[in-house]
């Protein structure tokens, strides 16, 4: 037996798209192994499972062939508070016949738990790290210069609350979504006691982990940055209602809850902070993970 994924050539790491890195670092882990091979590899084993791990290319296709196959672990819904809003999440929502569900955060598990057929299956994986990034250096890790940075990702109302919070902490370096290179994000990292992390909402922020990698702590709520372990590698603030059938709703002292949170995350050790990012997406587990999942 062997995985079939959809392999595709390494990429330009600095990618503002958080799938198409996502995809490089897999294709990295798993080109070299064996149990796994491209789609289009010939010839097909009897027991072969495809697995297609971002959006729906080709998943309508496959379910039309009763047979099964794994998908995930990038986002299956385009919106997660209206599930089956777009072509082809409502045929993957009734489909019964999955080898494998892969989710990267637990409340998009539990979300993808609520609204499919198949109720088994489901398995949280965390991506592999591109090996380039697990040799970064991050120096003696000098004292950082700001007491935080802040990590932007949404529209006017998280740009209301990044304005509040600088008015309370003062001048930090603002980091916003999809219009910076990734060495400025390491950078503010490596140079800030902490990152106040306020998105929208994330199935699994790959900014996350790099902020991770070079030791700094992260404040955020849980639906907003689910890769933060709380008091290991960050501080979860609770700042938003938890309603899942529609948008949340910030809390009206969010600013002021983060401020909070960021003095607790200022004592986290830094050293294992890195070292616990580096194991969670350590590439040989993540490819024996996936093989173990599938088997089962």
């Amino acid at each position: 037996m062997k995985i079939r994924f959809p392999f595709t050539p390494l990429t330009d790491l600095n990618s503002t798209s958080g799938p198409t890195v996502l995809i490089s670092a897999m294709t990295e882990a798993l080109r070299h192994d064996a149990r796994f091979a491209d789609l289009n590899e010939s010839p097909w084993g009897a027991d072969d499972v495809p697995w297609y791990p971002v959006g729906h290319c080709q998943i309508a296709q496959r379910i039309a062939t009763g047979q099964p196959f794994a998908i995930g672990p990038n986002t299956l819904y385009g919106l997660s508070y209206r599930p089956g809003a777009y072509a082809g999440e409502r045929e993957m929502m009734a489909y019964e016949n999955f080898a494998a569900v892969f989710c990267l955060s637990r409340w998009y598990s539990e979300l993808c738990r609520k609204t499919m057929k198949q109720q088994t299956r489901h398995f949280l994986v965390d991506y592999p790290l591109p090996t380039i990034w697990t040799q970064m250096s991050i120096g003696n890790m000098v004292a950082p210069r700001y007491k935080a940075f802040i990590f932007q990702k949404g529209g006017p109302i998280e740009q209301a609350i990044v304005v509040s919070l600088l008015t309370r902490i003062g001048a930090v370096p603002v980091i916003k979504y999809g219009a910076y290179n990734r060495q400025e994000l390491f950078n503010a990292a490596a140079q800030s006691e902490c990152c106040l992390y306020v998105s929208h909402e994330d199935n699994y922020p790959l900014a996350a982990v790099e902020i991770g990698l070079m030791g700094c702590p992260i404040v955020s709520d849980e639906r907003s940055c689910p890769v933060v372990v709380h008091g290991l590698t960050g501080v979860i603030v609770p700042v938003r209602e938890r309603g899942e059938s529609e948008p949340f709703t910030w809390s009206p002292d969010t600013a002021e809850r983060l401020i909070v949170g960021m003095n607790l995350a200022q004592h986290l050790s830094r050293k294992s902070i890195r070292e616990r990012t580096l194991a969670r997406h350590d590439p040989s587990f993540f490819a024996e993970k996936v093989w173990q999942c599938i088997n089962r």
